[in-house]
Order: structure tokens, then sequence, then C-alpha cells
């Protein structure tokens, strides 16, 4: 009862702060409309009505009005990310409504959506330009493993809630999908240097794009080395990297046939805490998509990818992956109010962990994950929309799984939409999750590491409902609700110790990872974007979240509350300044104390090929812990610093 109570307070004092906001803006209008008319040269002159009706694509995967959207959908801008003055994608993703973002140590990082967070964090689906980079063994991301370079993302899609209908097992708690752009945006030399203090030390990017017969192409060089945190006693932490990536893009073709194909290469070094080699990985990846849209209507899409992928911390525990993905889309030519789009997917993993060290029972294993899913978008009057649809999909561990979701969206007019929707997903069994066999050494004792060889996957029934209002053409206000069940939740439970007297006595005790039973998690989002001057722009973002979850389940790991302002403020066509705030309050259910963190960025424009900005992050609270239980890694305390970067073109 008290943290209903409690929920019901914060979505007063929520709404309260939205009206008053909303006053503050008619008034700004009132006062805005006055003044003389704006230069076109400002470099925060952006229009928000624009940005509310933003084509995007990951909700329904065809392109779609952001402000009409059937789902809790956020985009991050290349604008946005500058802004930020992001170097990685984890801190570009910093201070969206519901996106949880911790860094552990120099390189790692925890990113989540509603909940779950940390470094294994495993309901969330990561995506690049369309491929999964999921990983096999835990179902999460190696964030330090995608360093690429900011420069080139067009930008970041992200959906809060189950996306199961059209992408797939662990699409549960949300979507993130890079976007980066096409080869015809970045045409010629490019060059960035970026150099810090304390962790940042630097990075830099070489590229250069030309025309290639009727197409473009691009190539790229980013390297990035880091320093260390520091330890609890203010002593530095081993955990130093570098790392480096090699990437390639061409694109051909017109708005009726469009051909992409890309790859990379990546090597990556990183110092452990008593570990001696440290941890390295290095890969490649090459993915081909082709989009045909023929006379009628139609539209047919094929999207192929190979990802091969090699890691070991300190000559032990080794990871070699293979991935083989292949998916097939048709949408139908509009046959009166229906919009029906088709698709089928295969993915084959060939997964080696075998070698000094491995965790798992069967550490060689080939499996295939097949799906097939349908949608049907239902225009029930020239401003409602119904959208009914389900995934079919088929893994060794449960065979076959369905994700249905049901969605509502109308637009009574311009500036106000409403939508609603209820959905299932699912996250399916992991290697770790599905045959964990390994014993950990004590003192004080041995810890028995086992998985479970009837690991169900995890399913979620989520209901959401959202409300997004152009209350003027400077300011919009995106709120989105949602109450999510969970069934078959994973977590860790903790035997009682036993004493084995061979070959001496000692204590073991039973460490399991099974399905612990069900859980339910609630909360709300607001944000706003403000233009509230002709130099002065303004984000502002707002989560609430709560939830019951049973003994031993996976911690939430993250605050009931979360806060983040952007702002803006233009003085001339050639300098801006940018400031951020960030605010997490103390952990649900961990020990993490509340952190505040203030970013400081001015941005000079000397030319058109020549950008020079400085400035701090992490400023505040000094060294600061942002997150607890990091499994493996090291926890670092993360140190504030400063930072110069320059950007040419030629």
């Amino acid at each position: 009862m008290t943290t209903k109570r409690n929920f019901k307070r914060n979505l007063t004092v929520a709404s309260m702060m939205l009206l008053s906001a909303c006053a503050m803006a008619q008034t700004t209008t009132a006062a805005a409309d006055t003044k003389p008319q704006k230069k076109a040269e400002d470099l925060t002159d952006l229009n928000l009505d624009d940005l509310a009706n933003m084509k995007v694509t990951t909700a329904s995967k065809k392109a779609e009005s952001l402000f009409g959207v059937a789902a809790s959908l956020s985009v991050v801008t290349a604008d946005d990310i500058k802004r930020k003055g992001a170097v990685n994608i984890p801190e570009a993703l910093r201070g969206l409504p519901g996106v949880n973002v911790a860094q552990i140590n120099s390189g790692s990082y925890a990113v989540s959506v509603r909940g779950f967070n940390g470094q294994y964090a495993d309901k969330l689906l990561v995506l690049i330009d369309g491929r999964s980079i999921y990983n096999s063994l835990y179902g999460g991301v190696y964030w330090e493993d995608y360093n690429i370079a900011m420069d080139e993302i067009e930008r970041i899609e992200v959906i809060r809630g189950p996306g199961g209908t059209l992408w797939g097992a662990n699409a549960v708690n949300g979507i993130i999908n890079i976007i980066t752009k096409g080869a015809k945006d970045t045409q010629g030399a490019f060059a960035s240097l970026e150099a810090g203090d304390q962790m940042n030390l630097i990075n830099g990017q070489l590229r250069y794009g030309a025309k290639m017969g009727k197409g473009f192409f691009r190539v790229t060089g980013y390297g990035v080395k880091d320093g260390q945190s520091l330890s609890a006693t203010g002593a530095k932490n081993s955990d130093d990297w570098t790392g480096n990536r090699v990437s390639f893009r061409y694109d051909n073709g017109d708005e009726n046939q469009k051909l992409f194909v890309a790859g990379d290469y990546h090597k990556l070094d990183f110092s452990q805490s008593g570990v001696v080699d440290g941890y390295k990985s290095y890969g490649g990846n090459i993915l081909a998509k082709l989009d045909l849209n023929h006379k009628d209507g139609s539209s047919d899409g094929v999207q192929f990818f190979y990802d091969n992928t090699h890691r070991a911390i300190g000559g032990t525990l080794p990871i070699r992956s293979s991935t083989v993905d292949f998916d097939y889309q048709h949408s139908l030519a509009t046959n009166g109010a229906h919009s029906i789009v088709l698709g089928a997917g295969a993915r084959i993993i060939a997964d080696d962990y075998s070698g000094p060290g491995s965790l798992l029972s069967q550490p060689k294993r080939n499996f295939g994950v097949f799906s097939w899913f349908a949608q049907d978008q239902i225009q029930l009057n020239p401003k409602s929309k119904l959208s009914i649809g389900t995934k079919i999909l088929h893994n060794e561990y449960t065979g076959f799984e369905f994700q249905p979701s049901i969605r509502f969206s109308t637009e009574p007019d311009g500036s106000h939409a409403f939508w609603a929707s209820v959905s299932r997903a699912v996250r399916t069994p992991t290697q770790t999750g599905h045959g964990l066999s390994a014993t950990v050494p004590g003192p004080p004792a041995d810890l028995e590491l086992r998985g479970d060889s009837d690991y169900k996957s995890v399913s979620l029934i989520a209901k959401e409902f959202g409300y997004r209002i152009k209350v003027n053409p400077k300011m919009t206000v995106d709120t989105s609700f949602f109450h999510n069940s969970y069934d078959q939740l994973d977590g860790t439970v903790i035997g009682d110790p036993v004493i084995v007297m061979t070959p001496t006595p000692h204590a073991v005790v039973p460490v399991s990872f099974t399905n612990v039973g069900k859980a339910t998690t609630y909360g709300f989002e607001v944000s706003s974007k403000i233009q509230a001057s002709d130099k002065l722009r303004l984000d502002l973002g707002y989560s609430f979240l709560d939830g019951d979850l049973p003994k031993f389940a996976t911690e939430l790991n993250t605050g009931k509350h979360q806060a983040s302002l952007l702002s803006t403020y233009t003085f001339n066509s050639k300098l801006s300044f940018d400031g951020a705030a960030y605010y997490v309050s103390k952990s649900i259910d961990t020990v993490q104390d509340a952190t505040t963190r203030f970013d400081l960025q001015l941005r000079y424009k000397a030319s058109d090929r020549f950008d020079l900005s400085f400035g701090g992050r992490n400023l505040g609270q000094g060294n600061v812990q942002q997150i607890a239980n990091s499994s493996f890694s090291t926890t670092g305390l993360i140190r504030p610093q400063v930072f110069v970067k320059a950007t040419w073109k030629f």
C-alpha cells in the first residue's frame, strides 16, 4: 500500500510540474512572438514540430511519425550527441527517461531500460543498423566492444517497453537501435581528436568517403585510450584500456532499390585488477541489406550478417563465438484500411568456450533460433489506427514461444496523441543460465556455481499507456505509464553450506542460477523539449520505477527516481554552451547511494570545416561509484575530468 501511495503522490507531483511548465511555455511563447524573426544560422534554432514528426522505424519496422507512434519511444539525434559531448553509446543514452546508465569502471558500463540493471543486463535488445549485438553467453551486451565513432551516428531510437512481436527474443524491457549515417552523408575527409585527463585520455578518428560507381563508400579508423578509475581507498584500479576499430560502409541505389553493405574489425585490450594478462577481445562482422519498393506499393527487405568474436580473461575463460543471421520482410500493398507486414528469420550460433577456466558443462555448442512474424496495422478512421501482430520463435531450450501484441493510437488533432498497448515478450535461456558448471575456490568456502537444465524463458506481460502533446510551437511533452508482470523471473539462489570431507574437510556453498517466480514493476516517464527563447533550448526528463520482486530475484539495481536536464545556449552562429545535470536516487534494492552529475561544454565553430570544444564531465560529487554489484569486473570510483576536442573536414 505504501508503494502505491508513493506512486500516486509522485504522479501528482509530476503532473503539477508539467502544468507549471506548460504555463511557463505559454508565457514564453507570447513574449517570443513579439520578437524579430530568428536567424537561420543559430545553432539551436531547432524546429520542435519537426522533431516531434521525425520519421522512426524501430516501433513498427516501417517509417512512421514519432508523435503518433504507439510506443514509449525516444530519439537521440546527432545534434543531441554533440550537445552531450558523448564519447560512447552509453553516455549518449544517459539521461533518457526510463533508461538506466551507470559507468562501472574505466571502460565498462551497465545499461538497461526500466530496471534490472547490471553489467550483464539481459532484458534489452540492442541493434546497430538492425544488426543484433546480443551475446549468447549471458544475453546482454559487451558495451566496451562497441566503441564506434560517435560522429557517424545519425540517430539512436530507444523503445521503452517490449518489442518482441517484431524483433523477437530479448526485446523484453526495451530496444536500442543505433542507426549510422549513410556513406553519401559522410563524403570527403574528416578527422577528430579528443584529449582529457583522468579517465578518458584520448580518442581519435580518421575517415574518408567518396563516390564509387553509382554508389558511395567510406572507410573509418577509430582509436581510444582510457585511464584508470579509483578504488574505495583512492588507489588507482588496473582497469585502463585501449580499443581500435576499422570500419567501412557502401551505399547504392535510390528510393526504389537500396543496397547497403558495412563491416568492421575491432581489437580491445583491457587491464583487470588481479588478472595478469587482463581482458582481451577481437573480432569482426559484415552486414548486407537490400530494400526493394515495388510499383504496386509492396516492398521487400533482406538482411544478412556474419559476426565472429574472440574474448579471454587472463588467458582463461575463453569465448569464441560465430553468428550467421538472415532476415526477410515483406510489406503487402495497402489494401483498404489494412497494412500488413510479414517476416521470417534464422540465426545460427556456433559457440566454443572450451579451454582453461571454462564455466560451462557443454562448452562447445551449435544451435539455431528461428522466427516468423505477422502484423496488421488497421486504419480505423483518419485519426486512429490499431496494430495486431505476433512473433513465433523457436529455440532449442524451450521450443516454441509466442509474442503477441495489440496497440492502439489516435491523434484527435495535430497537437494531441494518445496510445495504449498490451504485449508479451520473452527472454530465452542463455548458455550460462542453462549450462553453467564451475567451482570458485574459497576461503572461506568454495562456491559451487550451477545453471539449470530446465531453465524456462522469462516472460513479460506489459500494459502501457501514453500521451503526447504539442503545447505550442515552443514546447512538447511526452508521458508514458507502464505495469509489467513477469513470470519465471531469473535469479540467484544461494543454498545452505555443506561440509565436504575430501580431499580435506571444507565448506561448499551451492549457488544456482534459475527461475525464481513472478514479479511486478510499475512506473511512469515524462520528457519535455522546450525552446525557451531564440537562444535557449531545454530538454527535461523524469522517471519513476518501483516493483515487488520475489526472494533471490535479479535486482532492479537502479534508483526509484531519475531526473535529467540538458540545456543549450547559443550566443551566436559560432559559439554555444551546453550544460547537463543528471540525478539518480538511492538504489531501490542495493546499497548504491544517490548520485548527482554535471557536465559542461563550450563549443566554438571556427569555420564550416573546423570545430573546437572543451568542458568537463562527471562534475559535482568528486570521485563517485555509480552502481553496485557489477559481477566480475572491478567496480571503480568514476573521476571528474576535463577535455578538449577538435574536428576537421577536408
